[in-house]
């Protein structure tokens, strides 16, 4: 994975790798989640999660954790039969341990702004109130 980040803008581009070729992902630095001293990008994790055939979408977003500094959720739109299992053993076949989610909240639709931003702001809160 390759990561750049334009100069004085709050945005980073991230070039996934997809068979011989890579896809630049733009995203928000505030959407980075910084994990145990290792920076998570969102794009990467949900690249992976997206790539599952039981996921229709997801969204992944960093949330405050004491001793690792963040942890890592995925909010989740099945688009059939698939378990938070399903989920974890895909991850862990495709991912490296600190970019693995800790938590899977499945959703049936994600909140999005007037023009189809999803607002991982909303996500973030709404782990707050509903601790495990």
């Amino acid at each position: 994975m390759l990561a750049a980040m334009a100069v004085g803008t709050r945005q980073f581009g991230v070039a996934l790798p997809i068979g011989l070729a890579f896809t630049w992902m733009l995203a928000r630095s505030s959407d980075l989640i910084i994990r145990a001293g290792a920076n998570v990008h969102p794009a990467e994790v949900e690249a992976v999660l997206a790539g599952h055939a039981g996921v229709k979408e997801v969204a992944v977003v960093g949330f405050a954790k004491s001793r690792e500094g963040e942890e890592i959720a995925a909010f989740v739109i099945p688009s059939g039969d698939v378990s938070e299992a399903d989920l974890v053993a895909h991850c862990r076949t495709h991912l490296t341990p600190d970019k693995r989610p800790r938590r899977f909240v499945f959703v049936t639709e994600l909140p999005r702004n007037s023009v189809g931003k999803i607002l991982r702001t909303e996500l973030r809160d709404r782990l707050q109130v509903e601790k495990p």
